[in-house]
């Protein structure tokens, strides 16, 4: 069992302008993306191990702030 699950943390919509075509999940539409997107966030509160971190941030920020967490 892993001692931390990341979830990286985006608005549909932005998740969604990211792809450089929709994938067989990103042609759900924004209303699937926000449905799961719940479904996360409240999985993180149940659950200590699962952490949601900023996905608007840069590489850089994610790597420190992921390391930061498990240091």
């Amino acid at each position: 069992m892993p001692d931390h699950v990341f979830v990286l943390d985006v608005e549909p919509e932005v998740a969604l302008a990211r792809q450089d075509g929709p994938d067989r999940i990103g042609k759900e539409g924004v209303a699937f993306q926000a449905a799961v997107r719940s479904c996360y966030l409240d999985l993180a509160e149940a659950e200590e191990k699962v952490v949601v971190v900023d996905g608007t941030m840069s590489v850089d920020e994610l790597a420190a702030r992921i390391m930061q967490i498990i240091t």
